[in-house]
């Protein structure tokens, strides 16, 4: 995995890096932008499709913020809910079910539920979406990234929304008091070397490519 956090940037400068890198990265590998992955051939050149992820789960049916209606639309689809036991669990079931795995070309899907990214800054347009991306190439996940949330007062209120989900987390007072200290407008952002390394060399397993021989099957 690799991760940077970037001063005086937010998540839109981000996908650009990230487009960037990975177009940079199959061109001095591949020595093109094409690639063929999971029986598919897609082209990892720079700029991507965008999709803002409440547009994808309308597009499904299955953009709603009443948990109960989720649910309902879900298992009517034939997917076991029994053990998600809130609304951005049932979110998350609906992406990995029936977007996540649609997104074969080169795809950033952007602008997450709050409920789902604790740490992100708010959109200035909607205070319930924030700014985050997860970016994917045939079906994969590469890795995600978001506007760092810098207000302390703000990430409190959403450790104590945490804290009251189910199964939700506690806070952390320590980070808290380290924003308020000070801390630039931020872009994050994580890659995933092994996956980026599946989609170039065509490899379908994670085993194929990981450095650590104890993870790989004996020749």
């Amino acid at each position: 995995m690799v991760e940077w956090y970037e001063a005086y940037t937010d998540y839109r400068d981000q996908m650009e890096r990230v487009e960037r890198l990975i177009e940079g990265v199959a061109l001095e590998t591949t020595g093109g932008t094409k690639v063929a992955y999971r029986g598919h051939e897609v082209d990892l050149k720079a700029p991507w499709r965008r999709v803002k992820l409440v547009d994808a789960l309308e597009e499904q049916g299955l953009w709603t913020r009443d948990p109960d209606d989720l649910r309902s639309r879900l298992k009517g689809r034939g997917v076991d809910t029994t053990q998600d036991r809130s609304w951005a669990q049932l979110v998350d079931h609906a992406l990995s079910h029936f977007i996540e795995p649609a997104l074969i070309e080169p795809t950033i899907l952007h602008d997450y539920p709050v409920e789902l990214s604790p740490f992100a800054r708010a959109t200035d347009d909607d205070p319930t979406i924030v700014e985050r991306f997860e970016y994917f190439v045939g079906g994969t996940e590469l890795g995600n990234a978001f506007t760092e949330l810098n207000d302390p007062d703000e990430q409190a209120a959403r450790f104590e929304q945490q804290a009251a989900e189910v199964g939700g987390e506690p806070g952390d007072p320590d980070y808290v008091e380290a924003l308020a200290y000070g801390m630039p407008p931020t872009g994050g952002l994580g890659l995933g070397i092994d996956r980026l390394t599946m989609v170039l060399a065509g490899r379908d397993n994670i085993r194929d490519v990981v450095l650590f021989p104890a993870l790989r099957e004996r020749g």
